[in-house]
């Protein structure tokens, strides 16, 4: 399995990850790292999760699935591994043969974040990525809250 203690020094101003209603995950050079939380008493009998070479499938027997599709790319289902505990399943997929490549999503068609970020993080200062987030930050907060119908005019000549 990967060795979690040779990860990269990661910034704090990138999203290597993200979050939805129903999980959250994380990424690292080698793995994947997603957490579902589930009702208490959840056990691991009541919990169906499958991986295959390029899919992936996470669900709590009786309800709709979590995961049920293509991963973005391959895993190596040998070392990815899921566990429970009070309810909370963490799955960690180990990438596989394309594993220097970073995941824009767990499951193709989910919410996706920007690997340009992970990938401009190698060469730019923790200084100048602050810069960077908090003018994205910036920008979203005025974007909600602008009003409604109001676009930017721009002149043509």
């Amino acid at each position: 399995m990967a060795e979690r203690n040779k990860r990269a020094k990661r910034s704090q101003y990138v999203e290597y990850g993200g979050k939805t209603d129903k999980y959250t995950w994380d990424q690292f050079e080698d793995e994947v790292v997603i957490n579902v939380t589930f009702p208490p008493g959840t056990r691991g009998k009541d919990i169906d999760c499958v991986f295959h070479k390029k899919y992936l499938k996470l669900q709590k027997k009786g309800e709709p699935a979590i995961f049920d599709g293509e991963t973005e790319y391959e895993i190596d289902v040998d070392d990815s591994t899921w566990t429970i505990s009070d309810g909370k399943v963490e799955i960690i997929l180990v990438k596989g043969v394309n594993s220097a490549v970073w995941w824009s999503c767990v499951q193709v068609g989910h919410p996706a974040i920007s690997v340009k970020d992970i990938e401009g993080a190698k060469y730019l200062d923790d200084s100048i990525l602050k810069k960077i987030y908090e003018q994205k930050k910036r920008q979203a907060e005025e974007a909600k809250n602008a009003p409604e119908g109001t676009e930017e005019k721009t002149e043509t000549n």
